[in-house]
């Protein structure tokens, strides 16, 4: 046996009030914590039962601008807060540069029953109560790499076409890395009943929050139901071929399909001009940290601009 310290008994006992303090104070920590989580939640979980009655909430921070024409809308949680920091204040440079609103959700006002890029809706929709004909949606990832470009420039032309036209309420780009299916990290949505429609269909597409395999993609749920929606609406979930695009020859259909570079570009895809860099899906399995996808992100807003300058 091994020797123990004189006073067998007191050790013992020492020991074990000891370990019944580590215990205590552990027990605490957690229930701390978990009022902690339970105070931070308070507000999303509030934020979802002002949706479910029908009155979905504002945006926690809105930046006016005086333009009503086109809003912009973003969000983020905590997990972003890093990129967020480098993307909200690319974005406010750009809206106040153009005069445009913009639309921020931050961690304490994002929806409690779904993940975070979903709000994405909530966001949106805000921007167009507040009056917008448009919204101008950017995920977190998302940076203007040309503060001085619009929609309005020629290098724009299938947007601002589309926008022009009284016929289109949506516009969309191809996601160059599936080749075929859309990606809703940018995208553009006009006032109506069709936007209050096809949000709704979004939001109620719960399908898509399951676990069920081969349903929900645990980061691209929210990019299912907008196929979804769109399908359901009598829409094209999928672009159409560049073919078929050449042969139609116009952007004025209810749904748009836009040259991704327009709105929407990929590091690999990003030519000098192109107005937004998207770096979609940088924190996903854990390929880099959220230092690494903040400093690219910082690397590429307002890139042009730097160039220029």
């Amino acid at each position: 046996m091994v020797g123990r310290p004189p006073g067998d008994r007191r050790y013992s006992w020492t020991l074990c009030a000891i370990c019944a303090c580590g215990l205590l104070e552990c027990a605490l920590i957690c229930a701390a914590r978990a009022d902690w989580g339970r105070a931070g939640r308070a507000k999303p979980r509030a934020v979802c039962e002002q949706l479910a009655a029908g009155a979905p909430p504002r945006p926690a921070t809105v930046f006016p601008g005086r333009d009503k024409r086109l809003a912009l809308a973003t969000s983020y949680d905590l997990a972003y807060k890093a990129l967020a920091r480098v993307s909200v204040q690319n974005k406010r440079a750009y809206a106040m540069r153009h005069g445009l609103s913009l639309f921020v959700l931050g961690p304490a006002s994002l929806a409690c029953d779904r993940p975070a890029s979903w709000s994405k809706v909530l966001a949106v929709k805000a921007a167009l109560d507040a009056g917008h004909e448009w919204a101008m949606w950017m995920d977190a990832d998302a940076v203007f790499a040309n503060l001085s470009a619009t929609l309005d420039d020629a290098a724009h032309a299938h947007v601002s076409r589309a926008m022009r036209s009284p016929r289109t309420w949506l516009v969309l780009s191809r996601d160059a890395a599936s080749g075929s299916r859309i990606n809703n990290g940018v995208f553009l949505l006009r006032r109506g009943a069709n936007a209050d429609a096809f949000l709704a269909a979004v939001w109620n597409a719960t399908l898509f929050l399951s676990d069920t395999p081969g349903v929900r993609n645990s980061r691209h749920g929210d990019q299912r139901a907008f196929e979804h929606a769109l399908d359901a609406m009598g829409s094209p979930s999928e672009p159409p071929t560049r073919r078929a695009l050449t042969r139609l020859k116009r952007t004025d259909a209810p749904v748009a399909y836009v040259p991704q570079r327009e709105i929407n570009s990929y590091p690999a895809t990003y030519a000098p001009g192109d107005l937004v860099v998207h770096i979609a899906g940088c924190l996903a399995g854990a390929r880099r940290t959220r230092a690494q996808c903040a400093a690219e992100l910082a690397r590429w807003a307002a890139v042009d601009d730097a160039m220029v300058g």
